[in-house]
């Protein structure tokens, strides 16, 4: 494990803001990490740079770096290390990969992208309203899966189905490490929506699933993402895609299989094992 932290980056480039602007600060850090920001804003966000760079033109740079700041002294380096290392032993995961403390952009917490060398992403304005071992745990696991299967077109990129499996792997990953019941309370808790957002995937499972399962699929588009993946404030199904996903990889959990060994099998091969199961 190589691990970086880059508030101090931050702040040199954020020095004499009030000359070079919000842009130039940014791509100044920007430049440093180039690796895991292209990825993220390539492969989450789905923006080219001129879009981020009109995001970044209002931001409050500044705020965001104080908060850095005090995620930091609330969790410390040597704590992440050790859950990230306690992480890795459980999967027996030996391969290099890098980890990436950094200041994003305020919306992204953690994430571990398919990548020619495996890298985890922590974003550290928002660590301090974080679960921070249930993050970590649930990044980590994306880590080891996404490099350990090649099923992922690097082009094209993944399909809905591809990650609805993968953040189902990932939302129960915290869960088991830890040794809780598989139950309501825990898993909405791992999905980290509220009790009505809860009640409305759960009440309508049925209808959500056949809906996702008619774009399995489709390749992910900023339209597919945002309408699966992502938690937006009024979105009356917040993180759908996680909720099902979970539900493809629970029986398969309770046949007997390990999730160390799942999160290491294929999408159609679980599906396989799923469609003989339940």
């Amino acid at each position: 494990m190589r691990l970086q932290v880059g508030l101090e980056k931050l702040n040199h480039a954020l020095s004499n803001i009030e000359i070079k602007g919000n842009v130039d600060a940014w791509m100044e850090y920007y430049n440093f990490y180039r690796r895991p920001f292209s990825t993220i804003f390539e492969t989450l966000y789905m923006m080219d740079m001129e879009s981020i760079k009109d995001m970044v033109r209002d931001m409050d740079l500044e705020t965001l770096s104080k908060e850095a700041e005090a995620a930091i002294r609330m969790h410390p380096v040597k704590e992440l290390k050790e859950i990230i290392s306690n992480s890795a032993d459980y999967y027996n995961f030996e391969d290099h990969y890098d980890v990436y403390l950094l200041v994003g952009l305020g919306h992204v917490d953690g994430t571990a992208l398919p990548s020619e060398i495996p890298f985890l992403y922590l974003g550290l304005e928002r660590l301090r309203n974080s679960d921070i071992e249930m993050l970590i745990q649930h990044e980590f696991n994306h880590l080891v899966r996404f490099n350990s299967i090649e099923e992922v077109n690097e082009e094209m990129g993944m399909t809905v189905g591809q990650l609805a499996i993968a953040e189902g792997l990932a939302t129960l990953a915290p869960l088991v490490m830890s040794g809780l019941e598989l139950n309501e309370a825990n898993i909405r808790e791992g999905l980290f929506v509220n009790d009505e957002e809860f009640n409305r995937l759960r009440d309508d499972f049925s209808t959500l699933q056949e809906e996702l399962e008619r774009d399995f699929n489709e390749l992910l588009s900023p339209k597919l993402h945002e309408k699966y993946f992502m938690y937006n404030e009024g979105n009356k199904y917040p993180k759908v895609g996680y909720f099902i996903g979970v539900h493809y990889i629970i029986p398969l959990l309770e046949a007997g299989y390990s999730l160390k060994e799942l999160t290491r099998i294929e999408t159609e091969n679980i599906l396989d094992i799923y469609s003989q199961t339940v």
